[in-house]
């Protein structure tokens, strides 16, 4: 068995890498944040909204790693959050896999325009039927009205197809066929 000073030297060397991956790949901001007990925020830092967990061990505790994330998550305010694992016998960075939540998955998908944002709001399993956006409920099957707000949210990915991104993300334009 490792001793701990080994561990947390591994573990130190393993968020130093994955700051210095994030430097490398437009992250300029990127350090390594301090310990703070149960008041912690994640191992790294640099984008605003966003929980960085690392982890460099020999076995893979998932579900403890994710509730590690979430509480980390709530105490930075962090509507993003991911653990960044150290894959086995591949040392390099780029090499680990990157562990996250559904409801972190589904956000990510909405924000990048895969998706309406109304569909990324995880839906809550209820007594007597399904729990989704606003509060609204419904049973599987059965149709439930959308505001003005949620059907042109229903669109974005339509409109998402539609934008003309020639001139790079900074110059998003309206497709030609919009512009007339």
């Amino acid at each position: 068995m490792a001793s701990p000073q080994y561990s947390k030297t591994k573990g130190r060397e393993w968020e130093t890498a994955c700051v210095d991956y994030q430097l490398a790949n437009g992250v300029p901001g990127a350090e390594r944040r301090r310990l703070c007990g149960v008041n912690d925020k994640g191992d790294l830092a640099g984008i605003i909204g966003v929980d960085t967990e690392c982890k460099h061990e020999k076995s893979y505790k998932l579900p403890g790693w994710i509730k590690e994330l979430r509480a980390e998550m709530v105490n930075a305010g962090a509507r993003i959050g991911a653990v960044w694992a150290r894959q086995n016998g591949k040392p390099g960075v780029e090499h680990a896999f990157v562990i996250t939540t559904p409801e972190v998955w589904m956000r990510l998908l909405a924000e990048a325009g895969y998706i309406a944002e109304m569909l990324a709001q995880p839906a809550r399993i209820a007594q007597g039927g399904l729990t989704g956006i606003g509060g609204q409920s419904g049973t599987p099957g059965r149709s439930v009205s959308l505001s003005e707000d949620d059907a042109l949210m229903a669109d974005l990915p339509g409109m998402w197809e539609a934008a003309d991104f020639t001139g790079g993300l900074d110059e998003v334009r309206p497709a030609a066929s919009d512009a007339a």
